[in-house]
């Protein structure tokens, strides 16, 4: 009988088995106290702006985010609002395109500035959009922001003629945080998926071809009548029992869930719900509750912008809210069984600004 003495067992060694992956250490960029001024030029403005203007889902989200933020407009006093009136930005421009594009940017590359031109009187006379990737900030040894460059022209700004906002800026930062610094590991491979999808199902008519030889001459003349078949869209005619031509083994089904499951973690990570963007696999319960989960997020960035144009231009505007979901939940609470957890008394958020 064997022997079964406990004592006896061993383990394995599975060398290399060990997880590697590890997350890197962050150190903010911060003022340097013992360098003097500390300058900041916006190396990744143009990686990111890629990023916005190419990706599809980034670009609909940040949008989506600016038009709520935005898009209702804003109310203001009499004067404050005749004067915001005649702003006309590079001179198509209207205060409120200047504002949404002022939201897009500061999503998307973490800083955004605009230039802010008064009159002789000191009354504020035009707010001019400015690229992000030819300024240059310079910071003291206290970490305030002593100027800002124009690095194409040499000019220089003073604080009270930027308007600068930032996203996210977190610690000693000098800068704000681009939405695409957590997301750009998602978005690569999403794009990657997309791109190999597609060279797969350009491929996927050509199936698999098995011959019954192994000269070399005979395979070469088999593989050239396939791509000549396939590039003239002709039935190919071949040997009976000398080649065979069958389907391609390879499903879609794991790649196309793979990208859902991307695509999801993009919207989940962004804090832009995917239900503000589209309803497309969305349950009307779900839709409502990314609505509301969005509520404190959008109105934490209206609140950001109202108080930064109060700050550093001394404009004094309240956003409006975008249409709220109170009203519809009791209507359809009795028809929609998927949303009997909630309640009316849920759409209240505690963000109501009147």
């Amino acid at each position: 009988m064997a022997d079964l003495d406990i004592g006896q067992t061993t383990t394995t060694n599975f060398s290399g088995s060990e997880s590697k992956f590890s997350v890197g250490a962050e150190v903010p960029d911060s003022h340097r106290v013992e360098d003097g001024d500390t300058f900041w030029d916006y190396s990744n403005a143009s990686t990111d702006l890629g990023y916005y203007m190419n990706i599809a889902e980034a670009h609909s989200s940040i949008n989506a985010l600016a038009t709520y933020v935005t898009g209702q407009g804003f109310e203001t006093d009499t004067m404050t609002g005749f004067n915001l009136e005649k702003i006309n930005g590079s001179g198509e421009d209207s205060i409120h395109d200047i504002l949404w594009n002022q939201v897009v940017m500061t999503e998307s590359l973490g800083d955004a500035m605009a230039e802010i031109v008064r009159n002789d009187k000191g009354t504020l006379a035009n707010l001019k959009p400015l690229w992000i990737g030819d300024m240059r900030s310079v910071w003291n040894k206290q970490g305030i922001i002593k100027h800002y460059v124009h690095i194409p022209s040499n000019k220089i700004f003073q604080p009270h003629q930027i308007f600068h906002t930032m996203r996210n800026r977190v610690a000693n930062q000098v800068h704000g945080t681009s939405m695409f610094t957590a997301l750009k590991k998602i978005i690569d491979l999403k794009a990657e998926a997309l791109q190999d999808e597609g060279l797969i199902r350009h491929r996927e008519m050509l199936g698999v071809l098995e011959v019954d030889t192994e000269d070399n001459t005979k395979i070469a003349a088999a593989i050239n009548a396939v791509q000549t078949a396939y590039k003239k869209k002709e039935v190919l005619v071949t040997m009976k029992g000398v080649s065979e031509l069958k389907d391609n083994p390879m499903t879609t089904k794991d790649r196309l869930s793979w990208m859902t499951y991307l695509d999801n973690l993009f919207y989940q990570s962004s804090g832009v719900p995917k239900a503000i963007v589209t309803s497309e696999g969305l349950t009307e319960a779900g839709g409502k509750v990314g609505f509301l989960t969005f509520q404190p997020f959008y109105t934490r960035k209206q609140v950001q912008l109202e108080s930064d144009l109060w700050n550093q231009i001394a404009i004094k505007i309240k956003f409006n809210k975008p249409p709220q979901l109170g009203g519809m939940m009791n209507e359809s609470e009795q028809k929609n069984t998927g949303q009997t957890s909630i309640q009316p008394k849920d759409t209240q958020v505690g963000v109501d600004r009147e």
